[in-house]
């Protein structure tokens, strides 16, 4: 019987001895795990990162088309003016810079384009007056 108990027992030690090995390669299963996917996690936010400044690009030259199209298909901008705004607004750095580019341009020219008509009107005027 005790050739029995110290059969078992060695079983036992040996079962003991094949888990401890399943232990370790498990942790460090966890561990190379972890380590591979915060390798992957880096490389997520690297591409997140870069496709957001794509996106920012592409953003701002959208914009510049929009208001450089706004200017191109306006009838009361002469060819010069048309081509001033288109150049200007290409220079721009940022969305809420072609804005404020256009805004102003286009403020400015059409500020003048009103005292042109208003001049235009007031000479009419001034020659529909009976002259003495």
């Amino acid at each position: 019987m005790a050739a029995a108990q110290a059969a078992h027992l060695e079983e036992e030690e040996e079962e003991e001895e094949e888990t401890a090995p399943d232990v370790v390669s498990a942790d460090g299963l966890y561990e190379s795990k972890i380590t591979e996917l915060t390798e992957s996690n880096k490389e997520l936010r690297a591409l997140i990162v870069e496709a957001k400044d794509q996106l920012t690009k592409l953003n701002l030259e959208n914009a510049k088309l929009v208001y450089q199209n706004k200017a191109l298909g306006s009838a009361s901008l002469n060819e010069r003016q048309k081509n001033q705004i288109v150049e200007a607004v290409q220079s721009a750095n940022s969305v809420e810079e072609a804005s404020m580019i256009f805004e102003t341009i286009q403020n400015a020219v059409g500020s003048l384009l009103i005292r042109e008509h208003d001049h235009k009107h007031f000479v009419k005027q001034f020659k529909d007056l009976p002259h003495f």
